[in-house]
């Protein structure tokens, strides 16, 4: 299997508005999928710009689909040995 996550930055770059897949939740936030392969944190802060968000699953639900502003690409890595985009989200989209 290809890594996507080579030459990421030659398809993705901050400030890109994308379409991406709520596929896990966390206390601080959402993992959403951009391809597969790759997922990035949106955490709750940047859910939305009026609203304190204290539980993303009352918020988004598994498989919803949303609109989100790339904020950066960071090459770390994870215990998977994957980087992470992080996001702000733009709006909120159910496909």
């Amino acid at each position: 299997l290809d890594n996507p996550w080579i030459d990421i930055e030659n398809r993705y770059s901050p400030n890109d508005v994308v379409k991406a897949k709520v596929v896990r939740f966390r206390q601080e936030g959402v993992m959403v999928e951009l391809e597969e392969g790759v997922e990035g944190f949106l955490h709750r802060d940047e859910i939305s710009w009026t609203k304190r968000i204290k539980n993303p699953k009352l918020f988004f639900k598994d498989g919803d689909i949303v609109e989100i502003s790339i904020k950066s690409i960071r090459m770390f890595f994870t215990k998977l040995l994957n980087p992470l985009f992080l996001f702000g989200i733009i709006s909120r989209s159910l496909l």
